[in-house]
């Protein structure tokens, strides 16, 4: 019995000892590994923006490289890091996409160019995936398969996916021996994408209503350049911030084609989407514009718009801009252009041609605060007017 006691006795005093050498260790150690841990994410910032090279300078130099080159801000539940370069120009803004590997926690920057819709750089700067196989996401290798990718595709669906053979402008292949890894970090990757597209904020699914398809031709036989061909298949559900809506429902309307041909311009935000005559609105030929008046300052997180829609056409020169004013004069911006020659002079874009249905055309935001939406068009190729049957704005009023 006396044995018994001495033994609990004996143990209880170890794990105490132990315990306290635990503690103390911690405390020890502490601030070395949280510095450690800061130094490695500053240096996937800098490096994702091009700024060092890993491994380039001590954690000094790379400490005052980042408070002189990078500035931190919060959209929502994310931390953003913006990034200038010698001379002041803006980098582009990047995010953490941290999340679950195969293994363990992976933990990650993603940096975007100025338009915030192409990714720049993408580095995995800690993770425990298997040197050679799964720890490949850590090696400049897996990152160049995402740099000059657009976040969101052509049908204004955000993210990648996963290809086992030839990777395509919307997928990347898969890492030999670590597929599994590969689909769990793209997931994370394309979490925090559409987190970051939602203005940081965690995401519920919207439903748009659609009208009714009135045609089985579904445009594969258009003959346009760049031209992004449809595949028949529905859109994904539209995910943004809770309390999302339709916030241009009844909004007042105004156009550069004042006394339109066909309708009035109220029925651009009347909730008809239907196709056929007496539901859309005909502008004059050549390039023309609809603007829609939030009425206040809005987060804006989707743009969806239909043109006459009866047969699939494309128009030509759609572009939509944001401004933060009525008058459209303070603040304007450009979020989707797929004027490839410019010739409507507002810049050169990048956006692919579409092919008009009756889904609509999604453009996703962000969360961009703004009070007044303008949508361009300059005919179609079928014929020159510009025929618009509805504009949706899915946001919510944006906080004071």
């Amino acid at each position: 019995m006396r044995q018994r006691v001495y033994t609990v006795a004996f143990a209880a005093v170890l794990s105490g000892l132990c315990a306290a050498a635990i503690t103390s260790a911690k405390a020890a150690w502490g601030p070395m590994i949280e510095a450690l841990e800061a130094f490695e994410k500053q240096q996937a910032v800098l490096a994702v923006f091009g700024i060092v090279q890993p491994g380039e300078f001590r954690p000094p130099e790379v400490a005052r490289l980042f408070q002189e080159r990078v500035s931190e801000a919060r959209s929502g539940d994310m931390r953003l890091y913006r990034a200038s370069g010698p001379g002041g120009e803006q980098l582009g803004v990047a995010f953490e996409v941290n999340g679950k590997g195969r293994n363990g926690d992976v933990f990650g920057i993603l940096a975007l160019r100025p338009d915030r819709q192409t990714i720049r750089g993408l580095s995995f700067y800690r993770h425990k995936e298997t040197p050679g196989y799964g720890g490949r996401i850590g090696t400049p290798w897996f990152s160049a398969k995402f740099e000059g990718k657009p976040i969101v595709g052509p049908d204004g669906t955000p993210g990648f996916g996963v290809s086992l053979r030839k990777p395509g402008p919307r997928t990347v292949d898969a890492i030999t021996g670590a597929t599994q890894t590969t689909y769990n970090v793209v997931d994370v990757i394309n979490e925090r994408i559409r987190q970051f597209m939602a203005g940081g904020r965690e995401l519920t699914a919207v439903e748009i209503e659609l009208p009714q398809n009135v045609s089985s031709d579904i445009g594969l036989s258009i003959g346009v350049p760049d031209l992004a061909r449809p595949t028949g298949k529905p859109r994904p559900p539209l995910m943004v911030p809770e309390g999302t809506a339709n916030i241009a429902l009844g909004c007042p309307v105004a156009a550069s084609d004042d006394m339109p041909i066909i309708g009035e311009l109220a029925q651009v935000t009347d909730g008809v989407k239907e196709a056929g005559f007496g539901n859309f609105v005909e502008l004059m030929d050549g390039l023309q514009w609809v603007q829609v008046d939030l009425g206040q300052p809005s987060e804006v997180y989707a743009v969806v718009f239909w043109h006459e829609h009866e047969e699939p056409r494309v128009y030509y020169d759609v572009i939509v801009r944001l401004a933060d004013d009525a008058e459209f004069t303070r603040n304007v911006r450009t979020v989707f252009n797929n004027d490839r020659d410019g010739s409507a002079g507002l810049g050169t874009g990048d956006d692919l041609h579409y092919v008009d249905n009756f889904e609509g055309k999604l453009v996703l935001v962000g969360g961009e605060v703004a009070r007044s939406v303008r949508l361009y068009s300059s005919g179609n190729n079928i014929e020159d007017v510009n025929r618009y049957t509805e504009v949706e704005v899915y946001g919510r009023p944006a906080e004071p």
